[in-house]
């Protein structure tokens, strides 16, 4: 696929808007935090509540930037290897509290291809943001004839996926329909698309699959 320049400066665009939009919150409550400190700390008590308040806070903050540097920055080549203890860890610590449960079935594999790392902490990614009121996902690798299979299993109460992002996956959508919340799922069709892999989805009332088949 060939884009002209204005294609590659809307999704610059559209992803630093999502990528900031996503961490604004936890820096917010960080910065709520500090404020706190200050005026408590000029009275000479703390709140312990405080305290926990900013430590929630910064490792939200470092666990997202954590999880999008490896979905989404430069750790090597395509071909470099990652193990997938790192991945699982890297999804835990994001996405795998509060409300939502992450369960991993790796089938004995223990690393993966950079490129399959950054297409399943993708799919990862967008297997949460579809469960709005919580829930579980299950993350499967599987080692097939035909290649690795990576899918992610989202069920619980109101699972959905926008439609937009389901065809933008599978290659039937253009960059124009998608909006900055929509945009990692362009992003991971390309990286899919420029190593011969191919998405699926799926959905059910309550639970949705999204996959992922990389080649031998």
């Amino acid at each position: 696929m060939k884009m002209d320049v204005s294609e590659s400066i809307r999704i610059a665009q559209l992803m630093c808007s999502r990528l900031c939009h996503d961490i604004i919150s936890p820096v917010g409550a960080v910065n709520a935090a500090v404020e706190l400190l200050e005026d408590e700390g000029s009275s000479g008590a703390i709140d312990p509540q405080v305290l926990g308040l900013l430590d929630r806070s910064a490792s939200e903050t470092s666990n997202r930037l954590a999880f999008f540097r490896a979905a989404f920055g430069i750790g090597g080549g395509p071909s470099d290897e990652v193990p997938c203890a790192m991945l699982e860890k890297l999804s835990q610590d994001a996405f795998g509290r509060g409300k939502i449960a992450l369960q991993w079935q790796a089938d004995g594999t223990e690393v993966l291809s950079n490129a399959a790392g950054q297409l399943l902490l993708m799919l990862v990614l967008t297997s949460t943001e579809a469960l709005p009121r919580g829930g579980n996902v299950t993350v499967r690798i599987q080692q097939m004839d035909d290649g690795l299979g990576i899918a992610c299993v989202a069920e619980g109460p109101g699972a959905s996926l926008k439609e937009t992002i389901a065809s933008v996956l599978v290659g039937s959508g253009g960059l124009e329909q998608l909006s900055a919340r929509d945009i990692t799922a362009y992003y991971a069709h390309l990286l899919a698309q420029s190593v011969g892999a191919t998405f699926e989805t799926s959905s059910d009332e309550g639970a949705i699959m999204l996959a992922v088949l990389l080649p031998v």
